[in-house]
């Protein structure tokens, strides 16, 4: 058998106060028992919040994967630069080498 008063305590946004009335946290509305709390959650106002908190946790995902996208993005970039940094350095030790083979046979 239904009875609203279990099926509002299992609710996530079910919370009853110091003076007995129950509350939707998420909508932070009071109602006199149970039963007016199951009207309320088929209510309008409790979509829209439901909505609401659907449509943040969706961006807030979005705007966690693109941060992390981001990061992956720096460190490949980093590490280019690193490996470039190298090459050129690598390239340098090897011209200066030339360049005293070049002076060291010139000089005999």
């Amino acid at each position: 058998m239904y009875e609203p008063e279990e099926a509002a305590r299992r609710n996530p946004y079910f919370k009853r106060n110091h003076v007995g009335k129950v509350m939707c946290t998420l909508c932070n509305i009071y109602c006199n028992d149970e039963a007016n709390f199951m009207r309320h959650l088929s209510g309008k106002v409790h979509a829209t919040q439901v909505e609401r908190l659907e449509m943040k946790e969706i961006r807030n995902k979005r705007l966690e994967e693109e941060e992390s996208a981001n990061i992956e993005a720096m460190e490949r970039l980093e590490m280019k630069e690193i490996r470039n940094k190298r090459l050129e350095e690598e390239e340098s030790a090897n011209i200066e080498a030339m360049e005293r083979a070049t002076r060291e046979k010139a000089a005999r």
